[in-house]
């Protein structure tokens, strides 16, 4: 007698919502982020964008709902519970969060002589192999006051690489940047999407029009209040 081949076993999300709420007005939201997906977040406003990544790493809570990510949610974790996720996850921000007095290469190499995946000459060898990938044509050891706000945007998304992040996220990435250095980012971060099998990439959002930017197979939330 045949034997029954075994149900396929369910996925587990990148990311997870459940009913989540970021403001009193609108719906809760459920969504969820498997590995290897695109996926983007239209938001009411900017400033809910940082809301957002606050919630996922755990520094604030949500007026209601859940969100994990990658099965944790991190508010309930300990700070050294907390490392490992956090070590899978690299954010780009619009304001950048870079340190003003360190150069460009002391920003990047910060977290991974933290946590010392690898001696310092490899470290910045990593570094300068992903400052070409991102198109960077300035000096590696450069003052960010005197680059482009195109140029730290790359800086910031290098940073963010620095520890292979399984999952990436870009929130109000584009602001600030002419229309075409916003497409040639663009370009970029979607051949970084590729590059590395089964990284998930989310893009958070308040600007509508953006999505069309998007590849075809983006999943689409939206958690905006109707009017």
């Amino acid at each position: 007698m045949a034997l029954t081949p075994p149900p396929p076993e369910t996925e587990s999300a990148v990311l997870s919502l459940n009913k989540l709420l970021l403001e009193t007005e609108g719906p809760g939201l459920d969504a969820k982020v498997l590995a290897g997906q695109l996926a983007v977040f239209v938001l009411n406003r900017e400033e809910l964008c940082g809301e957002f990544v606050n919630i996922l790493l755990g520094l604030s809570l949500p007026l209601n709902g859940t969100l994990s990510v990658f099965d944790q949610h991190l508010s309930q974790l300990s700070e050294k519970d907390q490392i490992p996720v956090i070590q899978r996850i690299g954010i780009v921000a619009a304001r950048l969060g870079l340190i003003a007095n360190l150069n460009v290469m002391e920003n990047l190499v910060l977290a991974a002589d933290y946590h010392a995946m690898d001696d310092r000459a490899e470290i910045r060898q990593r570094a300068l192999r992903l400052l070409e990938r991102v198109g960077y044509e300035d000096s590696p050891y450069g003052a960010l006051g005197k680059l482009s706000r195109a140029q730290q945007t790359q800086v910031c998304l290098v940073r963010a690489l620095m520890l292979d992040p399984d999952l990436l996220i870009y929130a109000t990435l584009f602001d600030g940047l002419s229309s075409r250095d916003a497409d040639t980012l663009l370009d970029k971060v979607l051949e970084i999407h590729r590059y590395k099998q089964r990284r998930t990439t989310i893009f958070l959002t308040p600007d509508q029009k953006f999505v069309a930017r998007l590849p075809a197979e983006t999943q689409v939330f939206c958690l905006q209040s109707e009017g």
